[in-house]
């Protein structure tokens, strides 16, 4: 409920709602589909002064209102709350409750391993202060993101929340208007990963490849036409494994997660 602008690895959001609590949420959700178990981080860099305001990072397991959920959140009274709701429509707990001191410049994060997830809050990105913890039992896919919400349905509020990292790696949040688009397929690949990236503009890009250590795998530079392009990767060095591609064309950078059969 409200507008997002993505600009420079932070995301402007104007939104509205009536809050996280409850048998239903409205928010504005900025997501990206997952699977299996995740790490996603995110800092609230600043939010207008409200009391009701609320933004953080939330797990969901479907985009439907009732949807069961857990949420880290910094809230206008300067509060980290961890909310959940373990069945589709049902309540919604407030799980742990921590002083987060300060609206500007709160960190917060969801580490989800298995059907438990584990909320932090903190104050530099480095020291992480443990919230609380909540099941999230869904066994399929579902969506990692940002939630903003103003718990006032009369009322709108601005924010901008930025560094954004899912497992470690920055990430551009699925549903968000881009100039850059990639697709990496067969996924998972064997001896050679084939991708399909689409441009506004001719441009240099510059993949990178990742394993989960954070280690550069593999690295190229490409010349593009604009518009669509094909690309096929030589990845018989690679080991099984999970990997993480990052596509950065000017400004404009996407991240696909791969796995090495």
């Amino acid at each position: 409920m409200g507008d997002v602008c993505y600009y420079q690895n932070q995301y402007y959001v104007e939104a509205s709602g009536d809050g996280i609590a409850g048998l239903s949420d409205r928010i504005q959700y900025i997501y990206l589909p997952y699977q299996g178990n995740v790490d996603i981080i995110a800092r609230v860099n600043w939010i207008k002064n409200f009391s009701t305001e609320e933004a953080g990072v939330m797990l969901r397991e479907t985009l439907t209102p009732g949807s069961p959920q857990v949420s880290m959140i910094v809230n206008g009274q300067r509060l980290g709350k961890l909310y959940s709701r373990a069945t589709a429509g049902g309540a919604t707990a407030t799980n742990a409750t921590k002083p987060a001191r300060r609206r500007l410049n709160s960190w917060v994060r969801l580490s989800r391993s298995g059907n438990n997830v584990i909320a932090y809050y903190s104050r530099n990105g480095t020291i992480w202060d443990y919230v609380g913890i909540a099941q999230f039992s869904t066994s399929g896919g579902y969506y990692v993101g940002l939630v903003t919400t103003t718990s006032n349905t009369g009322k709108s509020c601005d924010y901008i929340l930025d560094n954004v990292s899912v497992d470690g790696v920055p990430y551009r949040l699925a549903n968000m208007p881009a100039s850059l688009s990639v697709e990496a397929f067969p996924n998972p690949f064997g001896t050679r990963l084939s991708l399909d990236i689409a441009t506004l503009e001719a441009n240099q890009a510059s993949l990178i490849m990742v394993n989960q250590l954070g280690q550069v795998v593999l690295r190229e530079s490409l010349s593009l036409p604009g518009g669509e392009y094909s690309h096929s990767l030589n990845t018989a060095q690679l080991s099984a494994g999970v990997y993480f591609l990052r596509v950065q064309v000017g400004e404009e950078m996407t991240t696909v997660k791969v796995v090495k059969e």
